[in-house]
């Protein structure tokens, strides 16, 4: 039986792999052949170290490989993409996921031009029929669910953003680990460009990593009730995000933006204000633990995604929220 790679690439952020990684690992698991074998691709540099209990062995690779070369390596888009296009002609992997982090956006396509194959961005689901990989996601203004196979160009690539499939560990895994340096792949010299990760400047957290986020929608209209929203979320450790209408909006920008074309969110508590429920901001928010949510409207789609509603005006909740919390 010929053995077929299914490499899964994440990224290093702050010395920890990105959630993603691990969550692709999983599905990857899920759906694979018997003559599949999962390898992981990890860009570290010299200078991180990672917890051997966050190791991507314990996801249920079988094979670890972790790319090396000087400090922040991890974020120069040029040299991984390189590399990882040298290392895919030398193994030939048949399937490529990528989480979809900020720097892993620029990677991708980088490797699918060098490569001459197909990619699909921001999938909702994955599957094998046959040896095909079914690459799921939304189309048509997210109003139909598409299913995407490339018939003949290999290796099969996608994406997934952080928090659409869920991680989970197994137990007394071991993975073969192999440590490769850039430079055996590439000429590593490049020029590093720094980078930044945005957060929202009025609370200071972020909607990726907040455990309690409030969602706006079309239902806020007034500025003066996202300004209490704001006062809110910073008196409660908060973020504030929106859906894609909303985050158009002065007040917002991409970064707060939850659903398929902004951020997967997995808060322990999500807080829905006004917003009525497209298929595009459902699919951002299948991470949180609780969701609430507000609408005036009594069949609004977002209820049937949401434990605990209620029907009334989401501004007057806000004034009602704020009042209690802070007294004004």
């Amino acid at each position: 039986m010929t053995e077929k790679k299914i490499w899964v690439i994440g990224e290093v952020l702050a010395g920890r792999l990105d959630n993603g990684l691990g969550q692709l690992i999983t599905k990857a698991r899920q759906i694979k052949h018997a003559d599949h074998k999962i390898v992981a691709i990890v860009p570290l540099g010299d200078n991180l170290r990672i917890d051997d209990y966050e190791s991507a062995q314990h996801f249920g690779a079988d094979e670890v490989i972790y790319l090396t070369s000087p400090a922040k390596i991890n974020a120069d888009d040029y040299l991984l993409s390189e590399s990882l296009t040298a290392l895919a002609k030398s193994e030939q992997p048949d399937t490529v996921l990528f989480s979809a982090t900020p720097l892993a956006r620029s990677w991708a396509p980088k490797l699918q031009y060098n490569l001459q194959t197909a990619l699909t961005a921001d999938v909702l689901d994955l599957y094998y029929e046959g040896d095909l990989l079914v690459q799921v996601k939304p189309s048509y203004g997210d109003s139909i669910l598409a299913e995407i196979v490339s018939p003949s160009a290999r290796p099969q690539m996608a994406t997934a953003r952080p928090d659409t499939f869920e991680a989970l560990l197994v137990a007394d895994r071991t993975a073969n680990i192999r440590t490769i340096a850039v430079a055996d792949l590439v000429n590593v010299e490049s020029q590093f460009i720094d980078s930044t990760v945005t957060k929202n400047t009025v609370t200071g957290q972020s909607i990726t990593t907040a455990d309690l986020i409030f969602a706006v929608g079309r239902g806020v209209k007034k500025e003066s009730s996202v300004a209490k929203l704001r006062e809110i979320a910073q008196h409660l450790g908060a973020a504030v995000g929106a859906t894609r209408p909303m985050a158009e909006t002065v007040g917002f920008n991409h970064a707060d933006q939850i659903g398929q074309s902004g951020s997967m969110v997995s808060p322990k508590l999500l807080v829905n204000l006004g917003i009525s429920g497209s298929m595009q901001y459902v699919a951002g928010i299948k991470g949180a633990e609780q969701v609430v949510s507000i609408n005036i409207s009594e069949d609004a789609p977002i209820f049937e995604q949401s434990d605990f509603v209620q029907i009334s005006d989401a501004m007057s909740f806000i004034d009602d929220l704020y009042t209690k919390l802070l007294g004004k």
